[in-house]
């Protein structure tokens, strides 16, 4: 099945996406596409959100514990489970 519509180029480099992949490459050199931001996010949760975090320039306190993995797993860990933020800041 082809898709309905694909973007171009310019518009995809142009994505605050790959901004934060970009300033992500600068530290971590195997972060080369979209698929590697993904799976790097996957392999190191806790950095990633940390990095997302500075990035969207959240207001507030992320706290001290950026990634709990509860029961080991992703899906049953908690992130920034200390933190404070005023959604009408944000």
């Amino acid at each position: 099945m082809q898709p309905l519509w694909t973007p171009s180029p310019d518009r995809l480099a142009s994505t605050r996406m790959e901004s934060f992949r970009q300033t992500v490459a600068t530290d971590v050199p195997e972060v080369i596409d979209s698929a590697a931001l993904h799976a790097w996010s996957v392999r190191e949760p806790a950095e990633f959100w940390r990095r997302l975090w500075a990035y969207a320039g959240v207001i507030g306190d992320p706290g001290d514990i950026v990634f709990d993995a509860g029961d080991g797993s992703v899906r049953g860990g908690r992130f920034f489970p200390n933190s404070s933020v005023s959604y009408a800041e944000n």
